[in-house]
C-alpha cells in the first residue's frame, strides 16, 4: 500500500500469541505501518536477540517482520506522533482474555491523553465485541469504536520468534458501512480498508477483505471452529482428522445443531468462499475420497488446531466460547444439543486431567514440568462417545450417485439416439 511519512499507521497489537504475532509481522511487511506487540518478555526478548520476527507459510515464502515488542500498554504508544495519523488497537488474544485486555487498554486510555481511532477484535466466538465495549464503556470511553473481525487461518508457533501460517483463509474485518454505529465514524471505513491492504501488499499467503455483514461473517466461522474441539479431542493432526469420515461426521452433527439454533434465533451465517452453510452437513458425511474432490485440503500437514496447542501445554481452552456459544443459543429456545455438550464435557475433562497434573507436580516438588496431554480419542470410539452410535452408512450416498449416473447416461443416449 502507498503511503508517505505524513500518513503512517500505527497498529497496536494486544496479545501476542500466534495470530497476533503473524497479524502483526503480516502488517509490518505490507507497507508503511509501525507495529508494536503486546506481549511477553520472552517475545520481546526473541525479537530483540533475533532482529523481528521469522514469518513462513504453506506455500514457502519466508519473511522477517521488523516489530517492536513491549510488555504491557501505555499512553505513550496509543499517542499520535507527528508522522502517525491514526492508531488501531488489535485484541488478538484468547477469548477468555478479552474482557482483561480490553480493561487494561480502557483504563490507559482513561488516565491520560492517549487516544485510539479504532479497537478490532479477532477473537474465535460471538462475544468479543461485546465484553470490550463494555469494558469501554465502564471508564465513560463509549465513543470508541469496536470492530469485529475473524481471523480465519491456523498459525504454528514454530521458534521463540518464529510463526509458520498453516492453512489459507482470509482475515475479515468489519467494513465499518453495515452497522449504524460504526457508521458514526466517518475515517473508520478508510482505517478498516487501510488494514486490509496492508495485509494483502505483505509476501505472505495470508490475504484480507472487509464485509459489511461480520457478524455473519463471525456465526459462519463457529460452525467451522465446532472442529477444534474435535481436533483437541482426537489428537491427530487436522488434515487427518478432517479425512476421517468418523470425525467429520461429528463435526457434522455439531454443526447441524448450531444451524438449527441459527435458524430459530434468525440468526443467518454467512457464506464464506464456496462454503454454504447449510450444505455443510451433507459435505462432511460423504465418503473421504469424494470429500477430497470436492473439499480440498490446503493445510500444512502437522497443523493442529489451537485447542490441542492449549491442552498440550495446560492452558484452558476456547471451548467454553465455541460449543459453549452454540448451547447458550440452543437453550434460547429450548433446542436439544447432545453433541455440543459431549465435546464440551470431554474438553472439560481434559482441562481437569491436566490441571490435577500441575497441582500434583507442585504437591511433590517434582524437578520436571508436568506432563500435559490430549486425550487423542480414535474417531470411531470418539463418534460413539459423541453422538451414540457408529458413524452413518455411506449407502445413501452411493444410492444417490448411481441414480444421477443412471439419468446421465439416460440423457447421453436419448441425444444421441
Amino acid at each position: 500500500m502507498a503511503s508517505t511519512a505524513s500518513n503512517r499507521l500505527r497498529v497496536v497489537v494486544v496479545g501476542a500469541g500466534c495470530i497476533g504475532c503473524f497479524m502483526g509481522g503480516a502488517l509490518a511487511t505490507g507497507g508503511d505501518c509501525e507495529v508494536i506487540l503486546i506481549g511477553r518478555e520472552r517475545l520481546q526478548r526473541a525479537v530483540s536477540e533475533n532482529d523481528g520476527l521469522e514469518l513462513s507459510d504453506f506455500k514457502g515464502n519466508n519473511v522477517r517482520a521488523h516489530v517492536r515488542v513491549e510488555t504491557a500498554i501505555t499512553a505513550e504508544l496509543l499517542t499520535k506522533e507527528r508522522n502517525i495519523d491514526a492508531v488501531i488497537v488489535l485484541i488478538a488474544c484468547k477469548s477468555k482474555d478479552v474482557a482483561t485486555c480490553s480493561e487494561q487498554l480502557a483504563s490507559v486510555l482513561a488516565n491520560g491523553d492517549a487516544s485510539v481511532d479504532a479497537v478490532v477484535v479477532l477473537q474465535n466466538g460471538l462475544d468479543s465485541a461485546a465484553a470490550a465495549r463494555a469494558a469501554l464503556s465502564h471508564h465513560e470511553l463509549q465513543h470508541v469504536p469496536v470492530c469485529e473481525g475473524s481471523f480465519g487461518a491456523n498459525v504454528r508457533w514454530q521458534a521463540a520468534n518464529g510463526f509458520r501460517l498453516a492453512t489459507g483463509n482470509p482475515v475479515m474485518v468489519d467494513s465499518a458501512k453495515g452497522v449504524a454505529h460504526l457508521q458514526q465514524h466517518p475515517a473508520l471505513a478508510s482505517h478498516m480498508s487501510r488494514l486490509a491492504a496492508l495485509v494483502n501488499a505483505s509476501p505472505l499467503a495470508l490475504s484480507a477483505v472487509t464485509h459489511d455483514d461480520i457478524a455473519g461473517v463471525k456465526h459462519a466461522k463457529l460452525l467451522l471452529n465446532l472442529n477444534n474441539s474435535i481436533n483437541a479431542l482426537s489428537g491427530l493432526p487436522l488434515v487427518e482428522e478432517l479425512t476421517n469420515r468418523a470425525c467429520r461426521c461429528v463435526l457434522a452433527c455439531a454443526i447441524e445443531e448450531a444451524l438449527a439454533a441459527y435458524r430459530e434465533n434468525h440468526i443467518k451465517p454467512r457464506r464464506i468462499g464456496p462454503l454454504v452453510p447449510a450444505l455443510l452437513p451433507v459435505m462432511l458425511r460423504v465418503p473421504t475420497w469424494f470429500y477430497r474432490i470436492v473439499a480440498p485440503l490446503h493445510i500444512d500437514p502437522q497443523a493442529r488446531s489451537s485447542m490441542y496447542d492449549d491442552l498440550v501445554s495446560g492452558r484452558p481452552t476456547e471451548a467454553e466460547h465455541l460449543n459453549g456459544a452454540v448451547i447458550a443459543l440452543c437453550e434460547q429456545k429450548d433446542i436439544a444439543c447432545p453433541v455440543n455438550r459431549a465435546l464440551l464435557s470431554l474438553v472439560r475433562d481434559a482441562e481437569r486431567q491436566n490441571a490435577a497434573a500441575a497441582d500434583k507436580a507442585v504437591d511433590t516438588s517434582a524437578p520436571s514440568p508436568p506432563i500435559f496431554t490430549a486425550p487423542c480419542i480414535p474417531p470411531h470410539k470418539l463418534h460413539e462417545l459423541v453422538v451414540g452410535s457408529p458413524p452413518p452408512s455411506t449407502l445413501p450416498f452411493y444410492l444417490i450417485l448411481a441414480g444421477v449416473l443412471a439419468s446421465v447416461c439416460s440423457a447421453v443416449y436419448c441425444f444421441f439416439s
